[in-house]
């Protein structure tokens, strides 16, 4: 099982009997460190990496009254992101930064059967279409000639994309 809205925190508020709001956090962060044993050029590398997502969602019971409900939801969703890699060299120190953000729209559709009034497991299909931002900044610094180049690329994407059935256990308090 994995989250629905958000690793960190997936939170779902009734508001009225066919209706819910759902938000979503999610953080991510990771550190890498090598080091290369009995290399004549003694190199270390480091790697970083950084994200956050949020996502806030409508969503709709089409038969609430009923003890399997099927729903729909979609709402907006933002994300960013950071990763640096250093590699370091006898004549050489070369780093890469790369700077992410990104804005979803995200939907899904799913069926809900309440075993008691505050425990149900749930289907629900997720797609979602992002567009998103990067830059990545390369950055080659020689020692023995202390010059340095710098590399600059800016790219956009855009994604379509289904995430996949995902089986979930809710449990209301």
């Amino acid at each position: 099982m994995s989250s629905f809205s958000g690793s960190v925190l997936s939170y779902k508020k009734q508001v009225t009997n066919s209706r819910a709001h759902r938000l979503g956090l999610s953080l991510g962060s990771q550190f890498r460190s090598a080091e290369l044993e009995d290399d004549p050029n003694e190199r270390n590398n480091t790697n970083s990496n950084n994200n956050l997502s949020f996502s806030y969602t409508w969503m709709n019971y089409v038969n609430p009254e009923s003890e399997i409900k099927f729903y729909y939801g979609f709402g907006p969703g933002v994300e960013a992101g950071f990763q640096k890699t250093e590699m370091d060299e006898i004549n050489s120190k070369r780093t890469n930064k790369e700077y992410t953000i990104g804005l979803s729209a995200l939907g899904y559709t799913g069926v809900e059967w309440f075993l008691h009034p505050s425990i149900s497991l749930h289907a629900e299909y997720q797609v979602s279409a992002t567009a998103s931002y990067t830059q990545t900044q390369n950055i080659n610094k020689n020692k023995p000639a202390d010059n340095t180049v710098k590399q600059i690329v800016n790219e956009r994407a855009f994604t379509f994309s289904g995430n996949g059935v995902r089986f979930g256990l809710s449990v209301y308090f």
